[in-house]
């Protein structure tokens, strides 16, 4: 069969593999920043649930660097949030690309005039406004913000990205002509092998990682590797994993790689290439990598396979996984790692095969990825659609002693760190004593010992919620309103600096807050990941004494107040 895949393949390069990323050094974009492009995290890099679509750049440690639109063109969105990008400019160019500006400090200030405006007539704090090509015109190199720290990022840089403006797909902006230098060759830190079933799922308990080291120009395996076809169902096949990593000149930071190729006894099978992501497919990672190896041994492994469940644009070739009827007593086995300025590396080795008897499964008490699936009883209701998980799980159901509190009943399905690629509906029932809008549904990381809200609306006697995860579940009220206290003043102070108020809630989280200073509103930025809200002192339209009234609600309606005399 491998001679058949040889005439197949060598038509496989012509139609797929000859298929070339765009020119897009043609286009002739300026630099988002005028200082040294050093990244810290580069595009498609592995992250928890989702692949990086930008590119971090490094900002010296600090916020305040002057950003810059890379052509000319017009705001269509301006964005702020305390989660994900945090304060964000979206600007679409003629040549059908748009330019994506995430967790700035602050916008310019002909943009912070219109967002202000627009947050104080709406009486917001949070905003995500849309414009069209007509209202915000921006010029080539026009200062558009400053670089920063907000929403989910966790030290100051700037997170950029080229998108395709009609698919609003992300694009490798390091395919594009900025002065980035990349002189490194991905490193190949080893290899995974899996027992896979005639549908490229993973066999549990069926798999191993080799370490791999580098000898003279190429990686090889570190120990002789023997596949027993004992490990193997009925019509199995082979499957390969690669742990690889990229880093850039300027900086130590551990990055993603561009594209990767297998090849197995000559006959090339599958790879994959990042020039462009699907946000609808995003979260697909979770079915590229092995997210067990990485939790464990926080290794970044590629699949160079892939089954029904994870359906990414980024893949080629015709072989998917290795038939086992297909490999000889001696195989040889081949994998290129490419960065996206074609630093390229190899890793060759040789594999030897075993026939023995095939492994007997009883896949009974499994879940299988496209299965759609209900978990249901008196009390407890899970529902999982086909296509929600990535590799066939156990049934695993039960319910026990709330570990948390005693009067309730935690029921678990499971494993928290599973990962899902649709929402699972969640029902539990409540008691009627406890018929009350401050119930809350609550998942449980046991591993880890801690638990969060999920929310929850009451609906005949039950509770019910969608959750991107599966783990333990149990119901908890909520009476506890948020508690506001100031961050670096005191009541009766004088001010002179932007005022910070830290606003915490216990537990369903804070829905909403809001700052009225003499009975005015005034918009202010909620760090998420601080619980500090921040008021800017330029807003603050008195002088002399005035009074700054803080409400903040929960997301079950708990409410607090707070009233600080203050002086300006």
């Amino acid at each position: 069969m491998f001679k058949q895949a040889v005439f197949i393949l060598l038509l496989v390069p012509v139609l797929l593999f000859g298929q070339s990323t765009p020119n897009y050094k043609s286009y002739n974009f300026r630099a988002p920043m005028d200082i040294p492009l050093i990244l810290a995290g580069n595009f498609a890099e592995l992250r928890s649930n989702h692949f990086h679509t930008g590119i971090d750049i490094k900002t010296g440690g600090v916020e305040g660097q002057n950003l810059y639109s890379i052509e000319e063109g017009y705001v269509s969105r301006i964005k702020i949030s305390p989660w994900g990008y945090g304060k964000v400019i979206y600007i679409d160019h003629p040549n059908g690309f748009t330019s994506v500006y995430a967790h700035c400090q602050k916008f310019s200030d002909r943009f912070e005039k219109i967002m202000y405006e627009k947050m104080q007539k709406e009486n917001v704090n949070e905003l995500d406004a849309f414009f069209t090509k007509d209202e915000i015109k921006v010029k080539k190199g026009e200062m558009i913000a400053l670089s920063g720290n907000t929403g989910g990022s966790v030290a100051p840089h700037l997170h950029f990205e080229i998108r395709e403006t009609k698919t609003e797909k992300p694009l490798n902006p390091l395919l594009f002509n900025f002065n980035i230098h990349d002189h490194k060759k991905p490193e190949i830190r080893g290899l995974k092998v899996y027992a896979l079933t005639e549908n490229n799922y993973i066999v549990p308990n069926k798999s191993r990682y080799i370490y791999a080291s580098q000898n003279g120009s190429s990686y090889q395996l570190n120990e002789k590797l023997i596949i027993d076809e004992g490990d193997f169902p009925v019509n199995g096949k082979l499957g390969f994993a690669v742990d690889v990593i990229d880093r850039l000149d300027g900086a130590n930071n551990i990055c993603g790689i561009f594209e990767s190729h297998i090849s197995c006894n000559s006959s090339e099978l599958y790879s994959f290439k990042f020039d462009k992501l699907d946000f609808g497919k995003n979260r697909m990672i979770n079915g590229h990598t092995d997210v067990y190896e990485f939790k464990e041994n926080r290794r970044d492994l590629h699949k160079l396979f892939s089954n029904p469940a994870t359906t990414l644009e980024n893949y080629e070739g015709k072989i998917n996984g290795i038939d086992l009827r297909d490999l000889l007593d001696s195989n040889q086995l081949t994998i290129i790692a490419k960065d996206q300025n074609s630093n390229t590396t190899s890793l060759n080795s040789k594999f030897y095969f075993q026939k023995n008897a095939p492994l007997k499964l009883n896949w009974e008490n499994f879940l299988m990825p496209h299965d759609t699936y209900a978990e249901r009883n008196s009390e407890f209701e899970l529902f999982l659609p086909g296509g929600t998980i990535f590799e066939p799980i156990e049934k695993d159901y039960s319910s026990n002693e709330c570990k948390w509190d005693t009067t309730t009943t935690q029921y678990h399905f499971g494993n928290y760190n599973t990962p899902v690629n649709n929402k699972v509906h969640v029902r539990l029932k409540i008691d009627n004593k406890r018929h009350s809008k401050k119930l809350v549904i609550c998942r449980a990381n046991m591993e880890e010992d801690y638990y969060y809200a999920i929310g929850g609306e009451i609906n005949e006697g039950w509770i019910e919620t969608e959750v991107k995860g599966l783990g333990d579940f149990f119901v908890l009220e909520d009476t506890v309103a948020p508690e506001i206290s100031p961050n670096n003043f005191r009541d009766g102070q004088l001010v002179s600096r932007d005022l910070k108020i830290k606003v915490e809630d216990n537990l369903s989280g804070i829905q909403k807050y809001e700052t009225y200073c003499n009975g005015v509103f005034i918009p202010g930025y909620f760090t998420a990941k601080k619980s500090t809200y921040e008021i800017p002192f330029e807003k603050i339209n008195v002088s002399g004494d005035f009074e700054l009234k803080v409400v903040a609600y929960d997301a079950v309606g708990n409410k607090s107040e707070k009233v600080f005399r203050l002086k300006k």
